[in-house]
């Protein structure tokens, strides 16, 4: 008898090694994971050119590249059975292969987990449901030994695939957070070194920084819809930028007067006295150069929502610089890059910055950036009445008006100054038809 190798008698997969069965159907596996790979491809392309790191498609590209490997060497294999160097190597892919699968299920189960059983989290801790999904898992095993028939089988595969998935899910967290909480050197301490794990704030309070923008502040500020922020929301992970957005999105929100408290209070979410400076700060740690050199919609409104932070804390003077940063990148905006951002978001978040400026312009004595010129979007198009009449007040204070507030010139007529002041008392109608919040903005503006 020679020594080996020898030809596998089973596969991996499939079985007994069958000619008349397994070419056909091997073949039939071979095309679709060249589609799939190049489906999963184009996606991951699509994305990544609109500022999106999708992992999910990138690693199911790799493994239907490795799958690809294996249906080829198994043909080969098959094709000629005395050279056994091909068998030895679809052996060896579809291990791989295996690896890149538990991955795959471990990144969905995590997505799925702390989407959908989030209140289970909330309502019974950590702890509670990861001995829960212990015992669930002990139990559900005695399927897999007593199953009578495939079936029966296959559901009790999928009864312990649940609990399995959590536990892995939730021991991934708990070490994550651990991480977190070590003690860290004094010199990575550094404001200009930036946070090595993000801090990922609850879900059940993003959920109320969303319900007061959409109850409360988005009736003054409308540059955002339900669905843009979900779609945010979900891909925060995805990318230091998106972390950043949500961060600054809640701290914006917490430090918006009593929004927030007044939402949580249905919601049932503890807030803080110190939370809007605290998530303040964890908005600051999140940093990445992505934000200034490729600037999109998102990034745009990280600086806004971290000028309205500090506002909200009082301190104009550390808010100035992210709202000039705001209107900068504002004029460099690539309007395409971020599925939400259509033409009505743009009319909005125009003049949201615009009025804010100017506002800020007027009783700081500061220079502007955004101009009114026959391109820029009408007030009429962001289908807003209360931002509308707020453009109609600041845009008489065009640049001319604030090189003389500012001092830089003193060439000002009396009869200029008298028709500006006309311009702006007759900038509102007689009757407003508006909002108890967006009023009150109107009246202190």
């Amino acid at each position: 008898m020679t020594s080996g190798p020898y030809r596998p008698r089973f596969w991996a997969l499939g079985g007994s090694p069958n000619k008349s069965i397994d070419i056909p159907v091997t073949s039939i596996c071979l095309a679709l994971y060249v589609c799939g790979a190049a489906i999963h491809m184009t996606i991951f392309q699509l994305n990544r050119r609109r500022g999106h790191k999708f992992l999910f498609n990138a690693v199911m590209f790799g493994f239907c590249m490795s799958r690809i490997v294996t249906c080829s060497l198994h043909l080969s294999s098959l094709m000629h059975p005395r050279n056994i160097r091909f068998a030895i190597a679809a052996q060896i892919f579809t291990a791989a292969s295996m690896l890149l699968i538990f991955i795959i299920n471990l990144l969905w189960t995590q997505r799925a987990v702390r989407s959908s059983w989030q209140s289970a989290l909330e309502r019974y801790g950590y702890r509670k449901t990861m001995v829960g999904a212990l015992v669930a898992m002990t139990g559900f095993i005695f399927i897999l030994f007593f199953a009578p028939n495939v079936q029966t089988l296959t559901i009790g595969e999928v009864f312990c695939g649940i609990p399995w998935g959590m536990f892995q899910t939730l021991t991934t967290h708990q070490i994550r957070h651990a991480v977190a909480a070590l003690p860290v050197p004094a010199l990575s301490k550094s404001s200009h070194s930036p946070q090595t794990t993000p801090y990922s704030p609850e879900t059940s309070f993003v959920q109320a920084c969303i319900g007061a923008y959409m109850h409360h502040i988005r009736l003054i500020v409308p540059i955002l819809t339900l669905l843009a922020l979900d779609t945010e929301l979900q891909l925060a992970e995805t990318s230091v930028v998106l972390h950043q957005f949500i961060l600054a999105f809640c701290a914006y929100i917490a430090n918006f007067g009593n929004a927030l408290e007044e939402t949580s209070h249905d919601q049932q979410v503890h807030v803080r006295a110190d939370l809007g400076r605290q998530i303040l700060r964890d908005a600051l740690q999140v940093q990445n150069i992505g934000r200034i050199t490729d600037p999109n919609p998102r990034s745009m409104l990280v600086p806004f929502f971290l000028y309205g932070a500090y506002a909200g804390l009082g301190d104009y003077q550390q808010g100035w610089s992210y709202l000039r940063e705001a209107t900068t990148l504002f004029s460099m905006l690539k309007v395409d890059a971020v599925s939400w951002y259509d033409q009505r978001a743009h009319s909005c978040i125009f003049w949201v910055l615009l009025i804010s400026e100017r506002s800020y312009g007027v009783r700081r004595n500061r220079p502007i950036t955004l101009q009114v010129t026959s391109s820029s979007p009408s007030p009429s198009s962001t289908h807003a009445s209360g931002l509308q009449m707020l453009a109609a007040v600041f845009q008489p204070l065009y640049e001319v008006f604030f090189v003389v507030w500012n001092g830089s010139s003193k060439g000002c007529s009396k009869d200029w100054l008298l028709e500006l002041e006309c311009d702006v008392w007759t900038a509102l109608p007689a009757a407003l038809e508006l909002s108890n919040e967006a009023m009150a903005n109107l009246r202190v503006s």
